[in-house]
């Protein structure tokens, strides 16, 4: 009997490889991804011609079939709806300062109820002034005020002042279910990334200044002796402004968390000091400045 006479069980079940059974029994999670997302894609373009997308309640179906547990799900969600296009991370934005930093955080709260922590936490504790904004989203900038400067000077808020150093600082809040919130605050850091850049070209340029100046002292003329000079004088500088910025961003980055936190946590936010308070903590600074002077 040829292969045209067998039953098509039975050639099935004389042909197929056992190394295809094992593969499919072996799949990496990027196989499971890559599976998931054709077969997706199959079933948009079978059951709905030129669909291009896919509603909260279809993923919540999807994830009960796939036994992913909701919570993750929601997670991911949130993670997607405050997803950030992220800038090409080049070395000057891993080593030195990027132009923005971001975090985001799930909120268990009304609309209303995050959006008037977030609001206290950036006028209170950050020094930082409302310029536009609405329910949905903020953009805020450094409160010139003297008693604020001050205020933050002497650490007398919750805060360290950090983000009164970027550019701005934008707030949004989105709605992920009932009760729900997904709340992201960016930091601008473009006008600090500038600075850094500048300095560091600054800092050369003081390293040429020195080879200059070590050669006018030289005898011999300009030689690799006034290189090194130049090119050490350009390295300690340029060392200094990339501990500095970098020792910066870093502090940026905890005032960002900082916020997400106390808006993720209102609990934990402490209620604002009366006004003879902050004078008592302040005359108790002084005092205690008179006394380590007299020490010494």
């Amino acid at each position: 009997m040829t292969y045209r006479e067998m039953p098509a069980p039975e050639w099935e079940e004389q042909h197929v490889p056992d190394a295809v059974s094992e593969r499919l029994q072996q799949l990496s999670s990027d196989d499971v991804e890559r599976i998931l997302e054709r077969a997706i894609g199959l079933q948009m373009d079978s059951t709905a011609p030129g669909r291009d997308s896919i509603d909260a309640d279809a993923l919540g179906r999807i994830a009960d079939e796939l036994g992913i547990d909701r919570q993750h799900l929601q997670q991911a969600m949130a993670e997607e709806l405050v997803r950030i296009e992220e800038e090409d991370p080049g070395w000057l934005s891993r080593n030195l300062m990027p132009n923005f930093i971001a975090e985001s955080r799930t909120v268990a709260a009304a609309p209303d109820r995050v959006r008037a922590v977030l609001d206290y936490w950036m006028t209170s504790n950050e020094g930082l002034r409302k310029h536009t904004g609405n329910m949905e989203g903020a953009t805020w900038h450094k409160d010139g005020n003297p008693i604020v400067a001050i205020k933050t000077a002497l650490k007398l808020s919750q805060g360290d002042g950090s983000l009164r150093s970027a550019r701005s600082v934008s707030d949004s809040i989105k709605p992920l279910t009932v009760g729900n919130q997904v709340i992201s605050v960016e930091a601008d850091t473009s006008n600090l990334r500038q600075i850094a850049i500048g300095l560091l070209i600054a800092s050369g340029v003081v390293g040429g200044a020195a080879a200059g100046i070590s050669a006018g002292f030289d005898a011999g003329g300009f030689g690799l002796d006034n290189v090194a000079v130049g090119a050490g004088v350009a390295a300690l500088a340029g060392g200094g402004v990339f501990l500095g910025f970098r020792m910066w961003a870093q502090k940026l980055r905890r005032g960002i968390a900082r916020v997400a936190d106390a808006v993720a946590n209102p609990h934990l936010v402490q209620v604002a000091e009366s006004v003879p308070r902050k004078l008592s903590k302040f005359f108790d600074q002084l005092r205690t400045i008179g006394e380590e002077f007299r020490r010494w």
